[in-house]
């Protein structure tokens, strides 16, 4: 069961609310387009990541001048 408690809160809250709103990590989405390499050249494309724990993974893909996947790993 919970105890009602005479809490008082202090008077500096918005400010401690900013505060608490600023650890939060602002997140950015950037919008791109693959675009085909010249004729008769191939482009690449790697990724990669890793979480919290230090898992990684990667992985890539080499497409040619049509946009046809010569080949894909990861």
């Amino acid at each position: 069961m919970m105890e009602k408690t005479n809490t008082k809160w202090s008077s500096r809250w918005g400010v401690i609310y900013q505060q608490i709103i600023g650890l939060i990590p602002k997140i950015e989405c950037t919008m791109v387009k693959w675009l085909k390499p010249l004729e008769n050249l191939v482009k690449i494309n790697t990724d990669g990541s890793r979480d919290a724990i230090g898992r990684v993974g990667t992985g890539g893909i080499c497409r040619d001048h049509r946009g046809k996947i010569i080949m894909a790993f990861g």
